[in-house]
């Protein structure tokens, strides 16, 4: 199949092989379902981002994409999934990895965003409320009260970590 080019939301056209974006849903029925030709708009997706979406999607145009072990049990994504490429891929500052996933949710790439998930889930698996603030960069903006409180409704919440890491 030919060639397609994206307009990203800073301004640059970036083209790709149309076989190797399929994986992308909304690629796939702009381009082959409604058999529209031309530019695609990417307004929330810039260039750097898209270019790391055609590297994932050139990497798993012709093999299988790796399986995710589930239930998560483990803080190394290496553990979780058994591919060295996909693990060095996604080793990146939270922030590109934030970027990656809104793109991937943008464009429909599912695989990319399980992927993700996963390493998030890897991420904060078996840390404390504290960790995980730290190494998110969340501020905490409750009181000492009102963390007290919630932490006495949401009792039940401390056993149901096994059930989400077990979708």
């Amino acid at each position: 199949m030919g060639e397609i080019t994206f307009m990203t939301a800073d301004g640059k056209k970036v083209t790709a092989s149309l076989n190797v974006m399929r994986r992308c849903k909304s690629v796939e029925v702009y381009f082959i379902e409604n058999k529209s030709e031309g530019e695609m708009l990417l307004p929330k997706v810039d260039a750097d981002t898209l270019a790391k979406i055609v590297q994932f999607c050139e990497q798993y145009q012709d093999k299988p994409l790796p399986v995710v072990e589930k239930p998560i049990q483990s803080s190394k994504l290496e553990d979780c999934v058994k591919d060295e490429w996909l693990c060095k891929f996604l080793d990146m500052p939270l922030k590109d990895l934030n970027e990656l996933l809104t793109a991937s949710n943008y464009m429909s790439l599912k695989p990319l965003e399980e992927f993700i998930a996963c390493l998030i889930a890897t991420k904060i698996f078996g840390k404390s409320t504290e960790e995980i603030r730290k190494d998110f960069g969340i501020t905490n903006d409750f009181t000492s009260d009102e963390e007290k409180q919630l932490q006495e409704f949401f009792d039940w919440a401390d056993n149901i970590w096994y059930c989400a890491f077990n979708y």
